[in-house]
């Protein structure tokens, strides 16, 4: 995989883990029974959420115009540790020691998938 390819990568899971954190978020928000459903549906989360990965599409289709489908998907691998990284700085969600064991475990299967 060529250098760009990585970094298009990085950049589509990444997109989708913040995607993740925008969906949680609109979660909250459709739970609230005294926001009208249309608040609930036009909040800013869920559109937010929907549009960047809407545009994460749009990279993913690029990557994989040029880049072999084994050789990209490992990343997604990446969202197990990052979207779980993001609820905890921005959500408070708890974060456990296995987080970061399995995330080594993926990185390793990341680094040896994509050589």
């Amino acid at each position: 995989m060529r250098f760009v390819d990585v970094i298009l990568c990085v950049v589509c899971v990444t997109g989708v883990s913040f995607g993740q954190l925008l969906f949680r978020v609109a979660a909250i928000r459709l739970a609230d029974n005294q926001l009208s459903m249309v608040e609930r549906v036009t909040s800013w989360p869920l559109i937010s959420a929907v549009g960047l990965y809407a545009a994460m599409v749009l990279i993913w289709l690029y990557i994989l115009g040029r880049v072999p489908l084994s050789l990209a998907f490992p990343f997604f691998g990446l969202t197990f540790f990052i979207v779980p990284l993001l609820a905890w700085q921005f959500l408070g969600d708890p974060l456990s020691w296995r987080t970061f064991v399995g995330a080594m475990a993926i990185l390793g299967g990341i680094a040896i998938a994509s050589r």
